[in-house]
């Protein structure tokens, strides 16, 4: 196909894509692959295909994909920088954001994973319906408990992500556990612990963490619902959200 025209976009991006996937992944594959997609926005820069060929070659950067594979977390904001820049009104500029917070949360240090949340939240003030809201919230929610210990600003994330809908409902009630059990350890806000775990035994039964929740409600004074797997399934399945949470 002619350099440059739709077909050897579409060529040059598969071959790319087929080396970067290809397993097992070696250093000549991902070279391979970055040099295909480097190719593909050196001469088609304004290809429907180079915001997800950047997006590639950040992860290229970000991921060890074989054995002393060096991570470059700068190299892979900057790719993601671009497309976040680059594409602002298009759905990947919100994968690019939360992309950019993740190469700052998983140094696991302080004041970038603070880096991180607040890119992330900024992100969020407007673009509240970003597609992947429900994630970043969730997201934030875990950098601020596990790195930060910033309890009522992780409780406010994961309430935000379930009220927007979690990415994967079947394990909701893992994430009612941890905000009952910060509400109550870290926050006395006993209201918020009794809601949540209400609603494990309510509304995640099959989580693993239902009998646990009555014992806590017991503990807090009130009488818990009773554990109803049969009904909660029914309703699972008819929502489409799968088999439960095992």
């Amino acid at each position: 196909a002619p350099r440059g025209s739709e077909p050897w976009q579409k060529a040059v991006f598969g071959a790319g894509l087929c080396a970067h996937h290809r397993s097992p992944a070696t250093r000549r594959l991902n070279d391979r692959a970055a040099q295909r997609y480097r190719e593909l926005i050196d001469v088609a820069p304004s290809s429907a295909y180079a915001p997800r060929t950047m997006m590639n070659l950040g992860r290229i950067a970000e991921l060890q994909d074989f054995y002393e594979d060096k991570v470059d977390l700068a190299e892979a904001r900057r790719w993601y920088s671009r497309v976040k820049e680059q594409y602002a009104e298009l759905p990947i500029a919100g994968e690019a954001a939360l992309r950019i917070a993740a190469t700052h949360i998983q140094t696991c240090r302080a004041d970038e994973v603070r880096t991180g949340v607040d890119g992330l939240q900024a992100w969020l003030a407007t673009h509240p319906d970003d597609p992947k809201a429900a994630m970043m919230w969730r997201y934030m929610g875990d950098a601020c408990f596990l790195f930060l210990r910033q309890y009522a600003r992780a409780v406010d994330c994961y309430v935000r992500a379930d009220e927007i809908g979690l990415v994967d409902p079947g394990r909701k009630g893992i994430l009612y556990w941890r905000i009952a059990a910060i509400a109550e350890q870290h926050l006395d806000d006993r209201t918020r612990a009794i809601t949540y775990y209400r609603k494990i035994v309510t509304d995640a039964p099959t989580s693993g963490k239902a009998y646990e929740a009555q014992l806590a409600l017991r503990r807090l004074g009130e009488t818990p619902p009773p554990i109803e797997i049969l009904g909660a399934m029914k309703r699972t399945l008819e929502s489409g959200e799968g088999a439960g949470d095992e």
